[in-house]
């Protein structure tokens, strides 16, 4: 496992869900680039039509800045 942070995280909403509707996520890392981690999402409705798609962009943190973020 990695730590990330993110860079980007953009969502398309394509249709109407109700509350409390109950949904299915799938994800995946889309792409590795050095430290970049680019993935891709969807949510699907119990029916399978899909009311979200996305993708985000993360950075894997080097060592050295998750040591000047721990507390004391």
């Amino acid at each position: 496992s990695h730590r990330v942070v993110a860079a980007t995280i953009t969502v398309k909403f394509l249709a109407m869900l109700p509350i409390e509707t109950e949904t299915i996520l799938e994800a995946s890392i889309a792409r590795l680039d050095g430290r970049k981690v680019s993935t891709c999402s969807s949510l699907t409705d119990p029916k399978g039509q899909k009311v979200a798609e996305a993708e985000g962009l993360f950075i894997i943190l080097k060592d050295q800045t998750l040591r000047a973020l721990e507390r004391p």
